[in-house]
């Protein structure tokens, strides 16, 4: 594998620390309107120790040869199963029922944004020679669109929520476009997610690789670009399922006063 430049590798680094670091802050401050500050502190401590050990692991992994030699055997589809797994037993957890009821609906949004950055260094990766085409917006992935999205989005849903609180006779319509934007913009970025998921598996050296262009990707099997799995792939995912639950238990009683609550010093 040709090795992506050190100034994409720092800016790969960056959005992943960016990530968890907006994991743990919607942790605390779930935890802390939901129960209070100190479980908010215990429990976002405990989420990095585990985060750090997922992240430890994954590295060792890669840095032992594993999982390149695992390459094309089901073990390896464990790896990547595995790191999922995990993303999706929290967003249907008791915590990700905080995340889901306590964080705003335009938080829920933003966090996706670092969607459009990775892509960013995904196409310049494929520019090196280190990925194929595919694997970027010049090929058949569109992830870009998602983070596109959440970084428009975002602040439009912040407003709706602001306006919502101050001006209740607006509340109804406001609670209306946002669920209808929260609504195309899950739909869309699940379906994105899935897609750059599928093309990924497809075009590294699995047995059902469908994807035969040079060069094979095996960026998941070298550090750190193997925390592109464990980080922002199962981070997108737990994002995307905390907003279903969110958008599953939607009422516009119970948005209109949640928005209220909220405008409240």
């Amino acid at each position: 594998m040709i090795r992506p430049s050190l100034g994409s590798t720092l800016a790969f680094t960056l959005i992943v620390g960016c990530v968890i670091a907006a994991v743990l802050a919607g942790i605390w401050v779930a935890t802390a309107r939901a129960v209070d500050r100190s479980a908010a502190k215990r429990l976002t401590l405990r989420s990095a120790a585990v985060i750090a050990v997922m992240l430890l692991v994954s590295a060792v992994l890669a840095e032992s040869g594993l999982l390149l030699r695992l390459a094309g055997s089901p073990a390896l589809l464990v790896y990547v199963g595995a790191s999922n797994a995990v993303a999706i037993l929290v967003a249907f957890s008791r915590l990700g029922r905080r995340l889901a009821t306590e964080l705003p609906v335009w938080a829920l949004v933003g966090f996706q944004a670092f969607r459009l950055p990775l892509e960013l260094v995904l196409h310049a990766w494929y520019l090196q020679g280190s990925i194929p085409i595919q694997m970027t917006f010049d090929g058949h992935n569109f992830d870009i669109v998602t983070g596109a999205l959440a970084m428009v989005l975002a602040p439009l849903l912040y407003w709706l929520e602001r306006r919502a609180a101050r001006q209740p006779r607006a509340a109804d319509t406001s609670d209306r476009i946002s669920h209808a934007a929260f609504w195309l913009f899950t739909l869309t970025g699940t379906l994105l997610l899935f897609n750059v998921g599928s093309i990924a598996v497809r075009s590294s050296p699995v047995p059902f690789r469908t994807y035969l262009n040079e060069p094979v990707l095996q960026v998941a099997y070298h550090v750190p670009y193997t925390w592109i799995v464990p980080a922002c792939v199962a981070a997108a995912l737990l994002g995307h399922l905390v907003a279903f639950r969110r958008l599953f238990a939607w009422t516009p009683a119970g948005e209109a006063g949640l928005l209220k609550d909220r405008a409240q010093p």
